[in-house]
Protein backbone atom coordinates (compact mmCIF):
# COMPACT_ATOMS: atom_id res chain seq x y z
CA UNK A 1 0.00 0.00 0.00
CA UNK A 2 1.94 2.65 -0.90
CA UNK A 3 -0.20 5.60 0.02
CA UNK A 4 0.03 9.14 -2.35
CA UNK A 5 -2.42 12.07 -1.81
CA UNK A 6 -4.78 12.77 -4.56
CA UNK A 7 -5.07 15.99 -6.17
CA UNK A 8 -8.55 17.38 -4.45
CA UNK A 9 -8.86 20.81 -6.81
CA UNK A 10 -11.64 19.26 -8.81
CA UNK A 11 -12.75 16.73 -6.10
CA UNK A 12 -16.97 16.15 -5.05
CA UNK A 13 -18.20 15.34 -2.08
CA UNK A 14 -19.81 12.01 -2.23
CA UNK A 15 -21.08 11.37 1.44
CA UNK A 16 -19.83 9.70 4.81
CA UNK A 17 -19.42 6.18 5.53
CA UNK A 18 -19.00 4.82 9.28
CA UNK A 19 -17.03 1.31 9.68
CA UNK A 20 -17.12 -0.87 13.19
CA UNK A 21 -13.62 -1.97 14.22
CA UNK A 22 -12.19 -4.56 16.65
CA UNK A 23 -12.83 -2.48 19.29
CA UNK A 24 -16.34 -1.68 18.77
CA UNK A 25 -15.43 2.03 17.90
CA UNK A 26 -17.09 3.54 14.93
CA UNK A 27 -14.57 4.88 12.04
CA UNK A 28 -16.27 8.23 10.27
CA UNK A 29 -14.79 9.02 7.06
CA UNK A 30 -15.61 11.51 4.82
CA UNK A 31 -15.87 10.77 1.11
CA UNK A 32 -14.91 12.91 -2.21
CA UNK A 33 -14.36 11.67 -5.72
CA UNK A 34 -11.86 12.54 -8.33
CA UNK A 35 -12.43 11.36 -12.09
CA UNK A 36 -10.48 8.13 -10.89
CA UNK A 37 -10.78 7.85 -7.34
CA UNK A 38 -12.72 8.32 -3.80
CA UNK A 39 -11.10 9.96 -1.66
CA UNK A 40 -11.66 9.12 2.41
CA UNK A 41 -10.51 11.05 5.55
CA UNK A 42 -11.41 13.66 7.76
CA UNK A 43 -12.64 16.87 8.07
CA UNK A 44 -11.32 19.79 9.84
CA UNK A 45 -11.38 23.59 9.06
CA UNK A 46 -8.71 23.60 6.82
CA UNK A 47 -11.01 20.76 4.33
CA UNK A 48 -10.60 17.28 3.83
CA UNK A 49 -7.45 15.69 5.43
CA UNK A 50 -7.29 13.14 3.17
CA UNK A 51 -6.76 9.31 5.25
CA UNK A 52 -6.50 7.32 1.97
CA UNK A 53 -8.21 6.86 -1.58
CA UNK A 54 -9.61 4.19 -3.68
CA UNK A 55 -8.35 3.70 -7.21
CA UNK A 56 -12.21 3.95 -9.58
CA UNK A 57 -12.49 0.88 -11.78
CA UNK A 58 -13.97 1.77 -14.85
CA UNK A 59 -15.76 -1.33 -15.42
CA UNK A 60 -18.08 -1.23 -12.54
CA UNK A 61 -20.83 1.63 -11.61
CA UNK A 62 -19.63 3.89 -8.89
CA UNK A 63 -21.63 2.06 -6.44
CA UNK A 64 -19.56 -1.05 -7.10
CA UNK A 65 -16.34 0.59 -6.76
CA UNK A 66 -18.14 2.36 -3.05
CA UNK A 67 -18.82 -1.37 -1.44
CA UNK A 68 -15.45 -2.36 -2.88
CA UNK A 69 -14.04 0.41 -0.38
CA UNK A 70 -16.36 -0.39 2.27
CA UNK A 71 -15.08 -3.94 1.97
CA UNK A 72 -11.32 -2.97 1.99
CA UNK A 73 -11.69 -0.70 5.15
CA UNK A 74 -14.09 -3.28 7.10
CA UNK A 75 -11.12 -5.20 6.16
CA UNK A 76 -8.55 -3.04 7.15
CA UNK A 77 -10.35 -2.63 10.74
CA UNK A 78 -11.11 -6.25 11.49
CA UNK A 79 -7.36 -8.23 10.06
CA UNK A 80 -5.22 -5.25 10.04
CA UNK A 81 -3.10 -3.21 6.93
CA UNK A 82 -1.78 -5.66 3.95
CA UNK A 83 -5.31 -7.77 3.33
CA UNK A 84 -6.80 -4.65 1.42
CA UNK A 85 -6.96 -5.11 -2.43
CA UNK A 86 -4.82 -3.63 -5.19
CA UNK A 87 -7.08 -0.35 -5.44
CA UNK A 88 -7.09 0.64 -1.94
CA UNK A 89 -3.99 2.80 -0.40
CA UNK A 90 -3.83 5.03 3.15
CA UNK A 91 -1.62 6.79 4.83
CA UNK A 92 0.25 5.71 8.39
CA UNK A 93 -2.39 8.05 10.70
CA UNK A 94 -5.04 5.62 10.18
Amino acid sequence: MNWKAIDQTNATYTGEIEILDNNGEIQHFTLAQTETHIIFGGVCNTGLLESGNFKLDNDFSFDENLQALVADLECYYQDGRGFQSDDFSCNDRM
